[in-house]
């Protein structure tokens, strides 16, 4: 979800957003700006929290391989063990 928000949001930044350039009328080019800001400020967050979160899955993945292989090594000398 975090994912498809940010590819939204650079699509519309580099195409529709040039619909919100009002430079001539100056109380309504006040309000774009102070909206478009707020927005890309909330976009850098997310994109922010896509990094940290991506780093936290990755580092889940990591533990959850290096505690899976000793647990099938020893499952597998437990088998050895009763075979023989």
């Amino acid at each position: 979800m975090l994912l498809l928000k940010l590819s939204s949001h650079g699509s519309f930044e580099s195409g529709e957003i040039r619909y919100f350039d009002v430079r001539e009328q100056d109380t309504l080019r006040k309000v774009c700006e102070s909206s478009l800001a707020s927005v890309e400020k909330d976009m850098t967050e997310f994109r922010f929290l896509r990094g940290s979160l991506q780093q936290r899955i990755d580092m889940f993945d990591n533990m959850k391989n290096g505690v899976s292989t000793p647990i099938i090594l020893t499952q597998g000398a437990s088998l050895i063990d009763l075979a023989g």
